[in-house]
């Protein structure tokens, strides 16, 4: 039996989703706004089948599959990357490394760099000492180092990487995912970042994050 899902407002999306007894809370971050005519008849084009099924049924839903004006196309292309040592903003896709940056400090994460590539597994408390040093006056601080020992606090015991590893990355990372939202002949885009953490469930992330989409189209 398919799971009921619950529409949900424009804003910043603080939610609850319970899918097949498994239970999220997750928060969407936007940028940007598509204006579409209230008369036009809405599609989707999303490179993420989770997603493009999501908004289909949203714009259905909302009976704009069908009008009286030019229909237009919503396409979205949607990037995944696990916030591991090595990734760079860069890796989660086009456009301006700042927007996705300032989306990831606005769901609690603290950005990957711009360019570093390096894979070494960092200290919580190195980080912290090194931030009090160069930073000192940072009123984020405290957030900061709090997030670095809770996402410590999450990593199994015993051997963490390498060959005699006993997790996979899926269970020790958060995964950002970024999509991006436009229509063809029109300078509007939307984008829109979910921050998944280990325990949750992806499939209800992409649905969150569809909604939001079709929440600010439509509204």
């Amino acid at each position: 039996m398919k799971a009921m899902r619950i529409r949900l407002p424009i804003a910043s999306l603080m939610a609850m989703v319970v899918v097949s007894g498994t239970a999220i809370a997750s928060q969407v971050e936007t940028e940007g706004k598509i204006t579409i005519p209230q008369t036009a008849a809405v599609f989707a084009v999303c490179t993420e089948p989770v997603m493009q099924q999501t908004l289909e049924e949203d714009f259905r839903g909302a009976h704009r599959d069908s009008g009286t004006g030019l229909p237009v196309t919503v396409t979205v292309t949607v990037t995944e990357k696990l916030l591991k040592p090595g990734v760079v903003l860069r890796d989660l896709g086009p456009g301006d490394p700042w927007v996705i940056a300032k989306l990831l400090r606005a769901a609690g994460v603290k950005p990957p760099p711009i360019g570093d590539t390096g894979d070494k597994h960092l200290d919580p408390y190195s980080e912290a000492a090194r931030r009090q040093i160069m930073d000192p006056d940072n009123p984020t601080l405290a957030l900061q180092n709090y997030e670095s020992f809770k996402n410590e606090a999450r990593r199994p015991e015993g051997p963490r990487f390498g060959p005699n590893g006993n997790a996979s990355d899926e269970q020790i990372y958060d995964r950002a995912v970024v999509a991006r939202a436009s229509v063809g002949g029109s300078p509007d885009q939307m984008i829109a970042l979910i921050v998944v953490h280990p325990s949750e469930d992806l499939r209800s992330a992409k649905e969150l994050l569809a909604e939001e989409i079709a929440n600010s189209i439509l509204h």
